[in-house]
């Protein structure tokens, strides 16, 4: 069985979820990302559920903007294991936002090493 997969349970695409995450989320900041996150008190089938955000106020063609979703989508599926790992023993789900907070285009192994640096940081915070 896929391990590695980022199927449609794990993608977070509620509104009213992801209003609660910009209203009372934590974040994490490291650039060229940044993780808004909330932990959630039912349990849930995926452990963790993620979205991803480039603002069009700095990139304004959609190319680009889509450019970096797949990047960052590609990074937390091969990562991912990770927070969950953490979110299993803790019987904990979390939802979670990525954004993309520089103005340049970055490669993808820059995206890479900060977002494991990221969800290690995370880890350690959901971990009592």
């Amino acid at each position: 069985m896929k391990t590695a997969s980022l199927n449609k349970k794990q993608r977070l695409k509620s509104r009213k979820s992801i209003a609660e995450l910009f209203d009372s989320g934590r974040t994490i900041h490291g650039k060229p990302l940044r993780i808004l996150w909330k932990p959630l008190e039912q349990k849930q089938l995926a452990f963790v559920q993620m979205a991803v955000s480039v603002p069009k106020r700095h990139f304004k063609r959609a190319v680009d903007r889509n450019v970096l979703k797949r990047r960052i989508r590609e990074a937390f599926r091969r990562n991912k294991g990770l927070l969950k790992l953490s979110a299993s023993e803790t019987g904990q789900s979390v939802n979670l936002m990525i954004i993309f907070t520089d103005t340049q285009i970055v490669s993808y192994q820059v995206i890479e090493d900060k977002l494991k640096e990221l969800l290690l940081r995370l880890n350690k915070e959901i971990s009592p």
